[in-house]
């Protein structure tokens, strides 16, 4: 690899993140405040697609992945790969035991199929007790994950 090409892998790498950085924040703007209640899990996935459209109009939306570990329906593709996001709807402790339990079994695969993976949590009636330490104990598993939790 020549120096040049060096270079721009992590010019684009930088870019890269900073597009994450900025859908994280809009979606965190746009759903946080409770004003809409969402009926399902599917009501809020048609939401979040509204939202990242801005960012890529070619989106893809229940893609159905081969990994080394079986087959994963990713929620969203955004940038042809650069990043997979899941989303997960809780209401209940029932919903929040689910919820880490697929996301915890997906991150091995989508770490490795995707540049960047970005699990959002809406937490509708605040059964996540310590955000930050559940956040903390997902983005420990790889450096490529990040969890963005909305409370209501």
């Amino acid at each position: 690899m020549s120096l040049k090409d060096f270079s721009r892998y992590f010019a684009e790498k930088s870019l890269v993140k900073d597009r994450v950085e900025k859908v994280v924040e809009t979606l965190r703007v746009k759903l946080s405040g409770g004003a809409v209640e969402f009926t399902d899990e599917e009501d809020l996935k048609d939401r979040i697609r509204d939202i990242c459209l801005g960012f890529d109009p070619y989106l893809l939306r229940d893609q159905i992945r081969e990994g080394y570990m079986g087959a994963y329906n990713v929620d969203f593709i955004l940038w042809r790969g650069l990043l997979a996001m899941e989303v997960k709807l809780v209401r209940s402790g029932e919903d929040l035991e689910r919820a880490v339990t697929e996301m915890v079994s997906h991150i091995p695969t989508l770490s490795s199929l995707y540049s960047n993976v970005l699990f959002l949590v809406y937490d509708a009636k605040e059964v996540i007790g310590n955000p930050e330490e559940f956040k903390g104990s997902i983005e420990s598993k790889s450096d490529n994950i990040k969890v963005l939790i909305i409370k209501v």
